[in-house]
């Protein structure tokens, strides 16, 4: 199974650079201030702004074939792949 990994957040993108560069990320993280992408798939709804995780995958067509919001995103997505 092939696949591109991103990390989204409401953080600054020079924020994302530091954290990817403190870390050595090996995926590229998204800044989305205005939350667009979270209300869109649905992580957040509304005026709800409070800190949520989770994870979405989609396939080659772009169809959401899974999501979770959960406190920890990586282990729900390491289940979902069966890793």
């Amino acid at each position: 199974m092939g696949y591109t990994l991103y990390g989204v957040s409401a953080d600054t993108p020079g924020a994302h650079q530091a954290l990817m560069e403190a870390e050595s990320l090996g995926f590229d993280l998204l800044s989305d201030q205005q939350l667009s992408y979270y209300l869109e798939a649905g992580i957040i709804a509304g005026t709800d702004t409070g800190v949520k995780r989770g994870v979405v995958v989609y396939d080659s067509e772009g169809e959401e074939i899974f999501k979770e919001v959960t406190d920890d995103p990586a282990a729900a997505l390491l289940d979902y792949l069966n890793i």
